[in-house]
């Protein structure tokens, strides 16, 4: 078993709070050079009082790129880089429950 990890990504901070085509493209390839793997799913979420669309990332220890310290490191550099990437106040991580890959 693992340990399954999310990161809870807002879109960039204009005006309808949506995510670009561009946008989508650069979150893909961050998470390529740092997961052999990942799944996302789009959502609806507030920051602020402010309706905007969101990304749940689910990323696995199986799935982090050979070099990497710790999965747990690999998450957190990915969430930093996508943090900054969409001029995020902040990004939320999520060590969630136990997962299996069969």
């Amino acid at each position: 078993m693992d340990t399954a990890y999310r990161i809870y990504l807002g879109a960039r901070n204009t005006g309808d709070r949506t995510f670009s085509p561009d946008d989508e493209a650069r979150v893909e390839a961050i998470l390529d050079e740092h997961f052999h793997g990942w799944t996302t799913f789009a959502g609806a979420g507030r920051w602020r009082g402010r309706d905007e669309e969101i990304r749940v990332i689910t990323l696995s220890p199986r799935a982090a790129k050979k070099g990497a310290n710790t999965a747990a490191a690999s998450v957190e550099t990915c969430a930093r880089r996508l943090k900054e990437h969409l001029g995020q106040e902040a990004v939320m991580m999520e060590l969630g429950g136990a997962v299996a890959f069969l």
